[in-house]
């Protein structure tokens, strides 16, 4: 098969999807020596995921459009906003762990702002009892608010299979 304008080969890749009871088909051009079947596929299926976090990205952190001409400043800006989406994943994750259930990135992100800064308000001038307040409210207002609506869709879909994992090596 050739699709215009492209020189090099590419391979048809098919399988039988037990569960679906059909069969799928991706085209690639991975060399098959390198890369088999199931490499493909499970390309494919990181690739939906990169699409979610790029989407994410795009809606959470504002990475649309900036209002500068300045390549420098762009750049901290595109920055920032990565380190907020990464602050909203954490943020998520430590939410997910603490109340044992799936919780929104995207509730996360909108819910308890407010809260948040009280929490580091606190935090910052070493009053722990206060900073735990904050950060316990903070949990029960996602808890309640915070729960991805539809759990059994998104287990089945594969949307919370890819959690945040920071290990302690990669911690200076």
């Amino acid at each position: 098969m050739r699709w215009k304008g492209y020189q090099g080969e590419i391979r048809l890749v098919i399988r039988w999807n037990k569960k679906r009871k059909r069969f799928e088909s991706l085209a690639t051009n991975l060399p098959q020596a390198t890369f088999s079947t199931e490499d493909v596929q499970q390309g494919y299926k990181l690739r939906w995921q990169i699409e979610l976090l790029f989407k994410e990205w795009k809606i959470l952190t504002n990475l649309k459009k900036f209002n500068t001409r300045n390549p420098e400043i762009a750049e901290g800006m595109i920055w920032t906003s990565l380190i907020g989406a990464l602050l909203r994943r954490y943020l998520a994750y430590q939410a997910k762990t603490a109340l044992n259930r799936v919780v929104s990135t995207w509730q996360v992100s909108k819910l308890g702002s407010g809260l948040l800064v009280e929490f580091w308000r606190w935090f910052a001038r070493d009053n722990k009892k206060r900073a735990k307040e904050a950060w316990d409210h903070l949990l029960w207002l996602w808890r309640e608010e915070g729960v991805r609506q539809n759990t059994q869709r998104d287990a089945k879909k594969g949307r919370c299979n890819s959690d945040l994992i920071i290990k302690r090596s990669l911690i200076v």
